[in-house]
């Protein structure tokens, strides 16, 4: 994401977690069940993840071990790559989400 997209986002996630927030102090019984949607929802998210990791993992590999990619080329592979992952710091952000 670039910088401009960052502006839009970030107030808006600070809105949900107020909305979320008042809707905890103000209603613990629905919470409840909102806390399970939005844990499951969370873990879909993980679990998503993970799996587009591992298959950029795998198609990485893939390409090495081929003939098809051209020694001078493996960075650029590996950058293109790379630039489709999910950030490492996305991991520990979830899973104290979840918890």
């Amino acid at each position: 994401m670039d910088n401009g997209n960052w502006s839009a986002v970030i107030p808006l996630a600070v809105a949900i977690g107020g909305g979320v927030s008042f809707i905890a102090y103000k209603h613990p019984r629905e919470y409840k069940l909102l806390a399970i949607c939005i844990n499951v929802l969370l873990a879909c998210l993980s679990i998503g993840g993970v799996v587009w990791d591992v298959s950029n993992s795998i198609a990485y590999t893939a390409a090495l071990e081929s003939d098809a990619i051209i020694p001078e080329k493996i960075n650029v592979l590996h950058h293109a790559i790379t630039a489709h992952s999910v950030p490492w710091w996305w991991y520990p952000v979830l899973l104290v989400a979840i918890l």
